[in-house]
Protein backbone atom coordinates (compact mmCIF):
# COMPACT_ATOMS: atom_id res chain seq x y z
CA UNK A 1 0.00 0.00 0.00
CA UNK A 2 2.96 2.25 1.19
CA UNK A 3 4.64 1.19 -2.16
CA UNK A 4 1.43 2.32 -4.48
CA UNK A 5 0.96 5.52 -2.77
CA UNK A 6 4.11 6.76 -2.92
CA UNK A 7 4.49 5.81 -7.07
CA UNK A 8 1.29 7.67 -7.26
CA UNK A 9 2.11 10.82 -5.46
CA UNK A 10 5.34 10.86 -8.06
CA UNK A 11 3.26 10.33 -10.78
CA UNK A 12 1.36 13.14 -9.96
CA UNK A 13 4.24 15.38 -9.29
CA UNK A 14 5.91 14.48 -12.58
CA UNK A 15 2.79 15.48 -14.27
CA UNK A 16 2.59 18.94 -12.74
CA UNK A 17 6.16 19.60 -13.55
CA UNK A 18 6.10 18.42 -17.20
CA UNK A 19 3.14 20.81 -16.89
CA UNK A 20 4.79 23.39 -15.99
CA UNK A 21 7.52 23.15 -18.21
CA UNK A 22 5.27 22.49 -21.58
CA UNK A 23 3.61 26.22 -20.46
CA UNK A 24 7.33 28.02 -20.35
CA UNK A 25 8.23 26.27 -23.63
CA UNK A 26 5.19 26.35 -25.47
CA UNK A 27 5.94 27.26 -29.05
CA UNK A 28 2.87 29.81 -29.14
CA UNK A 29 4.53 31.85 -26.59
CA UNK A 30 8.49 31.64 -28.04
CA UNK A 31 9.64 34.31 -29.73
CA UNK A 32 12.89 34.80 -32.14
CA UNK A 33 14.84 38.15 -31.30
CA UNK A 34 14.84 40.22 -34.19
CA UNK A 35 18.18 41.33 -34.15
CA UNK A 36 21.09 40.16 -32.06
CA UNK A 37 22.83 41.57 -28.88
CA UNK A 38 25.43 43.32 -30.85
CA UNK A 39 23.27 44.75 -33.55
CA UNK A 40 21.03 46.39 -31.08
CA UNK A 41 23.79 48.48 -28.93
CA UNK A 42 24.39 51.56 -30.09
CA UNK A 43 20.75 52.06 -31.62
CA UNK A 44 18.77 54.47 -30.28
CA UNK A 45 16.58 52.62 -27.67
CA UNK A 46 13.14 53.95 -28.55
CA UNK A 47 13.60 52.22 -32.01
CA UNK A 48 14.70 48.99 -30.30
CA UNK A 49 11.76 48.89 -28.23
CA UNK A 50 9.78 49.46 -30.96
CA UNK A 51 11.11 46.50 -32.68
CA UNK A 52 10.92 44.16 -29.45
CA UNK A 53 7.23 45.26 -29.33
CA UNK A 54 6.64 44.84 -32.68
CA UNK A 55 8.44 41.01 -32.73
CA UNK A 56 5.56 40.18 -29.95
CA UNK A 57 7.62 41.10 -27.03
CA UNK A 58 5.29 42.42 -24.01
CA UNK A 59 8.08 42.91 -21.22
CA UNK A 60 10.37 45.80 -22.20
CA UNK A 61 12.22 48.14 -19.85
CA UNK A 62 13.95 51.05 -21.20
CA UNK A 63 16.45 52.04 -17.86
CA UNK A 64 18.26 55.33 -18.02
CA UNK A 65 21.88 55.19 -17.90
CA UNK A 66 22.59 58.78 -16.81
CA UNK A 67 25.82 58.89 -17.65
CA UNK A 68 26.76 61.65 -19.92
CA UNK A 69 28.01 64.60 -19.39
CA UNK A 70 28.32 65.96 -23.18
CA UNK A 71 26.77 63.85 -25.55
CA UNK A 72 29.28 64.50 -28.28
CA UNK A 73 30.40 61.22 -29.07
CA UNK A 74 28.14 59.28 -27.28
CA UNK A 75 24.53 59.43 -27.93
CA UNK A 76 21.46 60.52 -25.54
CA UNK A 77 19.38 58.00 -25.36
CA UNK A 78 21.88 54.83 -27.81
CA UNK A 79 21.63 51.60 -26.12
CA UNK A 80 24.80 50.29 -23.90
CA UNK A 81 23.31 46.87 -23.47
CA UNK A 82 20.20 44.54 -23.56
CA UNK A 83 19.50 41.85 -21.28
CA UNK A 84 16.69 39.01 -21.62
CA UNK A 85 16.03 37.24 -18.26
CA UNK A 86 19.02 38.42 -17.78
CA UNK A 87 21.49 36.98 -20.40
CA UNK A 88 22.95 40.25 -22.61
CA UNK A 89 24.18 37.99 -25.38
CA UNK A 90 21.71 36.35 -27.61
CA UNK A 91 21.35 35.91 -31.64
CA UNK A 92 18.45 35.91 -33.92
CA UNK A 93 18.45 31.72 -33.69
CA UNK A 94 17.68 31.99 -29.88
CA UNK A 95 13.91 32.69 -28.96
CA UNK A 96 12.28 33.48 -25.58
CA UNK A 97 9.02 33.75 -23.80
CA UNK A 98 7.31 36.77 -25.19
CA UNK A 99 7.19 37.82 -21.31
CA UNK A 100 10.23 37.58 -20.68
CA UNK A 101 11.93 40.21 -19.32
CA UNK A 102 13.65 42.99 -21.08
CA UNK A 103 16.06 45.66 -19.75
CA UNK A 104 17.73 48.22 -21.82
CA UNK A 105 20.13 50.76 -20.85
CA UNK A 106 20.53 53.69 -22.80
CA UNK A 107 22.89 56.52 -22.10
CA UNK A 108 21.36 59.49 -20.77
CA UNK A 109 22.09 62.80 -19.07
CA UNK A 110 21.44 63.44 -14.92
CA UNK A 111 18.29 65.29 -14.25
CA UNK A 112 19.58 68.62 -12.72
CA UNK A 113 18.01 69.31 -9.47
CA UNK A 114 18.53 72.78 -9.60
CA UNK A 115 16.96 73.39 -13.13
CA UNK A 116 13.27 74.87 -12.85
CA UNK A 117 10.21 73.08 -14.41
CA UNK A 118 8.90 73.74 -17.39
CA UNK A 119 5.77 74.93 -15.69
CA UNK A 120 7.80 76.93 -13.08
CA UNK A 121 10.07 78.75 -16.18
CA UNK A 122 6.71 79.68 -17.97
CA UNK A 123 5.52 81.53 -14.89
CA UNK A 124 8.42 83.29 -14.31
CA UNK A 125 8.99 84.26 -18.09
CA UNK A 126 4.75 85.60 -17.98
CA UNK A 127 5.73 88.07 -14.87
CA UNK A 128 8.79 89.46 -16.06
CA UNK A 129 7.04 90.07 -20.11
CA UNK A 130 7.03 93.46 -19.40
CA UNK A 131 10.79 94.10 -18.10
CA UNK A 132 12.43 91.65 -20.62
CA UNK A 133 16.31 92.72 -20.95
CA UNK A 134 17.90 92.46 -24.82
CA UNK A 135 19.93 89.01 -25.17
CA UNK A 136 23.31 88.25 -23.45
CA UNK A 137 26.37 87.75 -24.71
CA UNK A 138 25.52 83.76 -23.64
CA UNK A 139 22.89 83.72 -25.89
CA UNK A 140 24.84 85.21 -29.16
CA UNK A 141 27.09 82.26 -28.39
CA UNK A 142 24.26 79.72 -28.87
CA UNK A 143 23.68 81.47 -32.40
CA UNK A 144 24.02 78.74 -35.32
CA UNK A 145 27.30 79.70 -37.19
CA UNK A 146 26.42 80.15 -40.67
CA UNK A 147 28.43 81.41 -43.64
CA UNK A 148 26.27 84.53 -43.35
CA UNK A 149 26.82 85.46 -39.79
CA UNK A 150 30.74 83.86 -39.28
CA UNK A 151 33.34 84.59 -41.72
CA UNK A 152 35.72 81.57 -40.49
CA UNK A 153 33.05 79.18 -41.50
CA UNK A 154 32.78 80.91 -44.81
CA UNK A 155 36.19 80.50 -45.72
CA UNK A 156 36.09 76.84 -43.99
CA UNK A 157 33.86 75.93 -46.27
CA UNK A 158 35.38 77.64 -49.65
CA UNK A 159 39.09 76.74 -48.68
CA UNK A 160 40.67 73.99 -51.57
CA UNK A 161 43.00 73.12 -48.87
CA UNK A 162 41.40 72.87 -45.50
CA UNK A 163 43.30 70.76 -43.58
CA UNK A 164 44.84 73.30 -41.42
CA UNK A 165 41.51 75.29 -41.28
CA UNK A 166 39.52 72.91 -40.13
CA UNK A 167 41.99 71.89 -37.08
CA UNK A 168 41.67 75.35 -36.10
CA UNK A 169 38.42 75.75 -36.49
CA UNK A 170 37.33 73.13 -34.44
CA UNK A 171 40.16 74.66 -31.67
CA UNK A 172 37.80 77.92 -31.38
CA UNK A 173 34.56 76.74 -32.28
CA UNK A 174 34.36 73.35 -30.80
CA UNK A 175 30.71 72.22 -29.13
CA UNK A 176 29.16 75.63 -31.07
CA UNK A 177 26.27 75.05 -33.51
CA UNK A 178 26.77 75.00 -37.59
CA UNK A 179 24.31 75.05 -39.89
CA UNK A 180 25.19 75.10 -44.04
CA UNK A 181 24.29 73.06 -47.27
CA UNK A 182 26.19 69.86 -47.80
CA UNK A 183 25.69 66.58 -49.28
CA UNK A 184 26.85 62.94 -49.04
CA UNK A 185 29.94 62.06 -50.48
CA UNK A 186 30.20 58.34 -48.94
CA UNK A 187 28.15 56.55 -46.53
CA UNK A 188 28.91 52.48 -44.98
CA UNK A 189 28.49 50.70 -42.21
CA UNK A 190 29.77 52.04 -38.89
CA UNK A 191 31.75 48.28 -38.07
CA UNK A 192 29.80 45.26 -38.33
CA UNK A 193 26.87 47.16 -37.33
CA UNK A 194 24.25 46.90 -40.00
CA UNK A 195 21.64 49.66 -38.66
CA UNK A 196 24.77 52.73 -37.74
CA UNK A 197 26.58 54.19 -40.27
CA UNK A 198 29.57 56.64 -40.96
CA UNK A 199 28.81 59.67 -43.31
CA UNK A 200 31.14 61.89 -45.28
CA UNK A 201 29.71 65.44 -45.99
CA UNK A 202 31.05 67.80 -48.35
CA UNK A 203 29.91 71.56 -48.62
CA UNK A 204 28.12 72.72 -51.13
CA UNK A 205 26.34 69.78 -54.17
CA UNK A 206 27.11 66.87 -54.97
CA UNK A 207 28.71 67.41 -57.94
CA UNK A 208 30.61 70.81 -56.93
CA UNK A 209 31.73 69.64 -53.12
CA UNK A 210 34.40 72.07 -51.32
CA UNK A 211 35.83 72.78 -48.09
CA UNK A 212 36.60 70.22 -45.36
CA UNK A 213 35.36 66.71 -44.85
CA UNK A 214 32.73 66.59 -42.22
CA UNK A 215 31.87 63.17 -40.87
CA UNK A 216 28.79 61.91 -39.14
CA UNK A 217 30.78 58.84 -37.00
CA UNK A 218 28.72 55.99 -35.58
CA UNK A 219 24.91 57.45 -36.37
CA UNK A 220 21.36 55.62 -36.85
CA UNK A 221 19.46 57.04 -39.88
CA UNK A 222 16.07 57.34 -38.15
CA UNK A 223 17.61 58.12 -34.31
CA UNK A 224 20.37 60.54 -34.55
CA UNK A 225 19.90 62.24 -38.34
CA UNK A 226 16.57 63.96 -37.24
CA UNK A 227 15.22 63.95 -41.01
CA UNK A 228 12.99 67.01 -41.04
CA UNK A 229 11.48 69.22 -43.93
CA UNK A 230 8.27 68.40 -46.02
CA UNK A 231 10.22 65.50 -48.07
CA UNK A 232 11.01 63.04 -45.34
CA UNK A 233 12.74 59.60 -47.32
CA UNK A 234 12.33 56.04 -45.80
CA UNK A 235 16.43 56.40 -46.47
CA UNK A 236 19.25 57.83 -47.47
CA UNK A 237 22.23 57.17 -49.93
CA UNK A 238 25.20 58.87 -51.73
CA UNK A 239 24.56 61.76 -53.78
CA UNK A 240 21.87 63.40 -51.21
CA UNK A 241 21.77 67.04 -51.12
CA UNK A 242 21.63 67.78 -47.50
CA UNK A 243 20.88 71.05 -45.24
CA UNK A 244 22.46 70.19 -42.10
CA UNK A 245 22.38 71.60 -38.69
CA UNK A 246 25.32 70.33 -36.00
CA UNK A 247 27.48 70.38 -33.29
CA UNK A 248 31.38 70.70 -34.02
CA UNK A 249 32.12 67.26 -31.76
CA UNK A 250 36.00 67.56 -32.52
CA UNK A 251 38.77 66.54 -35.40
CA UNK A 252 40.44 62.89 -36.01
CA UNK A 253 43.87 63.92 -37.66
CA UNK A 254 44.41 60.41 -39.00
CA UNK A 255 41.39 60.83 -41.34
CA UNK A 256 41.76 64.52 -41.39
CA UNK A 257 37.76 64.60 -40.30
CA UNK A 258 35.95 67.38 -38.63
CA UNK A 259 33.63 65.32 -36.50
CA UNK A 260 29.72 66.53 -36.27
CA UNK A 261 27.12 65.64 -34.13
CA UNK A 262 23.90 66.02 -36.50
CA UNK A 263 21.17 68.45 -34.77
CA UNK A 264 18.98 68.04 -37.72
CA UNK A 265 19.20 67.51 -41.62
CA UNK A 266 16.95 68.21 -44.24
CA UNK A 267 16.79 66.72 -47.73
CA UNK A 268 16.76 69.60 -50.37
Amino acid sequence: MVKRFLTGTLTVALLVLTSACGNSTDPANMLNMPSSSKEFEGNGYEEVVDDLTKAGFTNVEPKALDDLITGWITKEGSVETISVNGDSIFTTDDNFPKDAEIVISYHSFKADPDKPSESATATASETSSVSAEPPSSQDAEMESLTVANNSDLAALLSTGDPFDLGKEFVEKYEGRTIEFDGNIAKMGNHGTYKTRYDILIYAGDFNDSRGPSFQFNDVNIVSDLNLTGSRIPDTIREGDNLHIIAKVAGYNTGGDLLLLDPISTEIR
